[in-house]
Formats: C-alpha cells, structure tokens, sequence
C-alpha cells in the first residue's frame, strides 16, 4: 500500500462531502453487506466518524470502503488503483468480515505428521479443518500450480473456482 495517511485524509474529507447523501451511503452499506457481510452499522461508524475509524481499519477493509466511496463520489485523488496493489485489490474482493482467524489457537498443533522430505511433511486432517484454514485465510489454493478448476456460474452471476477432483485417484489415496 502506498502512503496510506494522504488517502485517509482525502478520504475523510470525501467521506465528509458525501455523508449527507442517503442513497449513496445506503448504497455502499448495501454492497459491503452482500458481498463482504460488512454490517451496516460498522460502515455507519465509519462514515460518521472517518478521522477515528479509518487508521483502525485493515488493508482490505480500507480498499473497500475506498472503492465504494470512490464509486459514489468520483473524486479522483482517493482511486483505489494509486494506493493498492494489485494483490492487495484481490485480496479485498475475497475479503468476507464474517470470517473471524479467533476459531484457532495458535500454534496449531497437527498430530500424526510424517517426514516426507526436507523440511516437508504430510499430515492427515478433516475435511472441517481444511474448510476453516481456507475460510480464515489460513490455506490457499493455487489454481494454476496444482490442478485444473472448474468454473461454476452461480444463480447470483459470480463464477466460482472449484477444483476438479477425479473419484477413482481419492479413493486410491
């Protein structure tokens, strides 16, 4: 992220501009919450309160309320694309305030781990363990490094990725 301080304080002084327009900030509360599950109230919170909420906010929370704002306002010194990187812009449109990390307690302990290699290992985990690491960011999944996807149009018109699994190698794994 670059200069993070010059975009709050454009920031707040947008945020300031646009306050009083109903529909805009409805809106942004709107977006953030189907697509992110950002509550109304914290963007409330936000909009009335820019210079105390905006440097408590993670990078990925900023780039979405930075986004929406600029969407709404079209002001062109707060554009998400001279502050963030690409990765970072990525990051935030997965971001989804409903997962919370608190569900481990770190350092996460695996039993039954087996030496494979030089400092690697193989461990066997639920199907629920590896559901939560993904979910909380944990555990990633490289599409174009580890196996083809399939992408798969949901009724709401996003595409999800899913990887594509062969049954027969499962079971003889």
């Amino acid at each position: 992220m670059r200069d993070r301080k010059e975009l709050e304080q454009h920031l707040v002084d947008t945020i300031q501009k646009i306050r009083r327009k109903r529909s805009d900030i409805n809106d942004i509360k709107l977006y953030l919450a189907e697509k992110h599950d950002v509550m109304a109230g914290t963007v409330q919170e936000i909009i009335n309160n820019p210079e105390e909420k905006l440097p408590k906010l993670e990078v990925r929370e900023l780039f979405l309320i930075t986004e929406q704002v600029f969407m709404k306002s079209g002001v062109l010194e707060i554009n998400p694309e001279k502050y963030f990187t690409n990765v970072e812009a990525k990051s935030a449109h997965t971001y989804s305030e409903s997962i919370k990390r608190e569900d481990f307690d770190f350092p996460i302990t695996f039993t039954n781990a087996t030496v494979v290699g030089n400092a690697a290992y193989m461990v066997t985990m639920s199907v629920q363990t590896i559901n939560k690491l993904i979910e909380s960011q944990l555990l990633g999944y490289d599409f174009e490094l580890q196996r083809e996807a399939k992408f798969i149009r949901q009724k709401d018109n996003s595409i999800r990725i899913q990887p594509t699994l062969n049954k027969k190698n499962v079971e003889e794994i």
